[in-house]
């Protein structure tokens, strides 16, 4: 599931980019987040009806992959969505 709230952020402050970059990359807050919601769900999606749902941000996507996403069709982004979730999963250390 995707949040489509399209709040804008306009980052003057050098600094600040440098801040997003660097929680963007690596093992920064962000990719805890999202390796955290998978490994509370990694046992529940079997076990939940219905499953439970993989929420990602807009907020924590570039510029560019949100206008990657916006082009595609219905059925495209699942699909892209689905597989970048799934790597996400098989990255996570039990």
């Amino acid at each position: 599931m995707i949040n489509s709230n399209r709040k804008r952020s306009i980052i003057s402050d050098p600094r600040d980019i440098e801040e997003v970059h660097r929680r963007n990359t690596g093992t920064g807050v962000l990719r805890r987040f999202y390796e955290e919601q998978a490994r509370y769900k990694m046992y529940r999606i079997p076990v939940f009806r219905p499953p439970p749902v993989f929420v990602v941000y807009l907020k924590h996507l570039d510029e560019g992959l949100k206008k990657e996403l916006s082009n595609l069709d219905r059925e495209s982004k699942d699909l892209v969505m689905k597989e970048a979730i799934s790597r996400i999963f098989e990255q996570v250390e039990v």
